[in-house]
């Protein structure tokens, strides 16, 4: 060109030549470099933020490359033109440094984890008949404090424990763990607490209508389930009995009046401590 101030100039070598009137020339070359290097950045180590209500951290982004330009962006929306911004949410943060003299930028990205802690034991047995001692064991994580709520009227500051249930029924367990900077989670289990079953059944009734030992019934505590079934001396079936509470008052199923005789019974039934009953006999039915 022969301008004398040239412009839009790209990186190389360029040589300048003045001539005066007399035709006389001298020359200067010059070389021109392109600054398009990239700014070093360092968005610092991965980190750790607690679990508590107020848990925060400072990210420490840092670049050794002078007058750079900081911008970070993560999670929820978050920016930030500091290098060291405070957070409080986990997540990956991307810092961009760039040159503020070429506009040149490098990126570089920070894994922000949070700490969590589980709260779970184990009830060993959860279930079982009066009185039923059952020994508590922690299974928690991340956790250095532990309420106990047994159910029961007790509890227990213990990492484990073990409580006596004497009375029959179902219970609700409770444990809240905690670490050192508050954080809390909680688990429960339900205790089931039952009787020890038994049956007894009676080997004569009287169906007459005097109200003195009318009904053929079962005297039982615990049974979840049962099955009688009753014959007449010719295997014939008479009745049958399906629940703990059923009851026979001599008739037959199509509601006529049962003779006086002997009957035989087969009872199946199951209690809610897992005993089963196979029971065979007979009735004497007489009025």
């Amino acid at each position: 060109g022969s301008g004398a101030n040239p412009s839009g100039l790209t990186a190389g070598n360029y040589t300048l030549t003045l001539t005066d009137a007399n035709g006389c020339t001298i020359s200067q070359t010059t070389s021109i470099t392109s600054n398009t290097v990239s700014p070093n950045v360092n968005a610092g180590v991965d980190d750790t933020l607690d679990c508590g209500p107020a848990a925060s951290l400072n990210l420490s982004g840092s670049s050794s490359t002078g007058g750079v330009i900081y911008s970070w962006s993560g999670p929820g929306g978050f920016t930030s033109s500091q290098s060291n911004p405070t957070i409080n949410s986990a997540g990956n943060y991307t810092l961009t440094v760039t040159n503020s003299a070429n506009g040149c930028s490098s990126t570089d990205v920070v894994a922000v984890s949070q700490t969590s802690i589980n709260v779970s034991f184990i009830a060993s047995p959860s279930s079982g008949a009066a009185p039923l001692s059952v020994g508590f064991t922690n299974t928690s994580t991340n956790t250095t404090n532990y309420i106990w709520d047994f159910g029961n009227g007790t509890g227990s500051l213990n990492v484990n424990d073990s409580s006596i249930y004497t009375v029959t029924g179902t219970y609700t367990v409770t444990l809240i763990g905690a670490n050192q900077s508050g954080c809390t989670d909680t688990a429960t289990q339900i205790i089931t607490v039952f009787e020890n079953s038994f049956i007894i059944l009676p080997n004569v009734f009287s169906p007459n209508g005097d109200g003195i030992n009318d009904i053929f019934f079962f005297t039982c505590q615990g049974i979840t389930e049962l099955n009688c079934n009753i014959y007449n001396r010719w295997g014939q079936l008479m009745y049958q009995i399906l629940d703990p509470t059923g009851k026979w008052d001599g008739k037959e199923t199509n509601s006529s009046q049962a003779a006086d005789g002997t009957y035989f019974y087969i009872l199946k039934a199951k209690g809610a401590d897992g005993k089963e009953y196979n029971i065979e006999g007979f009735i004497l039915l007489t009025r």
